[in-house]
């Protein structure tokens, strides 16, 4: 991910905040421990804002819907989309994932566990939206929330 300088300023704020807190705590972790741990979680947060942001970019574009998405992912025609067509799709786009991390995207997809991604699996997790309002709207005026928006106020 990009992190810009601000991002890395309070990152490095958080490390000796953590450090200070597992002092105090005297938790069963060791110290190093518990500062990975509060550092996966702030990164699956982070990892999360992105997914949003990148979630209502995509709403935003004109050109964009996730039927037509799901379509160019289903070679076969077939309504339903395999590990293979997934693996061919992003290579042809040409993102290259390893085993675990294709393995991982596409369990993300598919719900039910039958080994395919249906197209309502698939519409479902692009239209998924997190309820809260984050930095991942910032720049506009109102968040979309799958339907409902919310105007942000005024700074």
């Amino acid at each position: 991910f990009f992190f810009s300088s601000r991002r890395r300023h309070t990152r490095c704020r958080e490390v000796s905040w953590a450090r200070r807190c597992v002092q105090e705590t005297g938790s069963e972790f060791s110290r190093t421990t518990l500062l990975y741990f509060k550092l996966l979680i702030e990164t699956c947060i982070e990892a999360e804002k992105e997914n949003e942001y990148l979630r209502q970019k995509l709403r935003r574009s004109y050109d964009f819907n996730a039927y037509d998405a799901f379509r160019s992912l289903d070679y076969m025609g077939k309504g339903k989309v395999s590990m293979p067509e997934l693996k061919l799709f992003l290579e042809e786009n040409k993102v290259y994932a390893n085993e675990p991390e294709l393995k991982g995207l596409f369990e993300r997809y598919d719900k039910d566990k039958d080994n395919k991604i249906s197209m309502i699996e698939f519409v479902d997790e692009i239209n998924t939206c997190l309820l809260y309002t984050s930095d991942a709207a910032d720049d506009t005026p109102c968040v979309d929330l799958g339907g409902r928006r919310i105007i942000k106020k005024k700074k």
